[in-house]
């Protein structure tokens, strides 16, 4: 699982304070929930390394992967209605909206979408193709937002210059999540899914971001 290490080492290099917490067993995983899925294989190894993970941002929300608890948790709060599809959450907003593995059968199994809460009869659009795709393109969104002290880099935000709009351009971006054309070339899975009308409609706003 070098994706895992591979992020771990991007984080760590980068921020003052990554959190790491003491992993939980694969016993402890047996039986619960999400544990019927095999797309859930890179989540369960990601919480065998680390029960959870706190990047120390500003921010502290943004900077939060779940305990695997508090996912399990919010998983019974926001699954299907009608059990074609299960949505565990690995993250939050703070306000309500998650993102969340795709569990359980069903379209886009293993992938990773944004629930949000005011349109909650579907994911809104699609992070990534995997949860291993999602740590790492997480993660380069983070050092690349984000300074080693957790605050946002200055060059990432446009200043407010409204005499001198053209001046007003931010010198760092990240297409992550919502450059759709940008997913497709980093996220083999995400091209894949992208690609497929039922994955599309599923999604209620993807079609809003091209």
């Amino acid at each position: 699982m070098q994706w895992f290490h591979r992020t771990i080492e991007l984080l760590t290099k980068h921020f003052d304070n990554v959190r790491l917490r003491t992993p939980i067993t694969e016993d402890e995983i047996i039986g619960l929930q999400f544990q019927r899925s095999t797309a859930a294989e890179e989540l369960k190894y990601f919480y065998t390394q680390t029960n959870g993970l706190a990047v120390g941002l500003h921010d502290s929300v943004v900077g939060l992967i779940f305990e695997f608890e508090e996912s399990q948790k919010l998983l019974s709060l926001i699954s299907h209605r009608d059990g074609a599809y299960q949505l565990l959450p690995v993250r939050g907003d703070g306000c309500g909206d998650y993102d969340c593995l795709v569990i359980g059968g069903g379209i886009a199994e293993g992938a990773v979408v944004f629930y949000d809460h005011e349109v909650n009869e579907a994911p809104s659009h699609l992070l990534a193709g995997s949860f291993a795709s999602y740590f790492q393109l997480w993660a380069d969104y983070l050092t690349t937002k984000y300074q080693a002290n957790g605050e946002i880099d200055q060059r990432y935000v446009a200043p407010k210059l409204e005499a001198w709009p053209w001046l007003g351009e931010p010198q760092r971006r990240h297409p992550w999540p919502f450059d759709e054309a940008w997913l497709k070339v980093n996220d083999e899975k995400a091209a894949i899914l992208l690609e497929d009308a039922a994955t599309r409609s599923w999604l209620n706003r993807q079609n809003d971001l091209t």
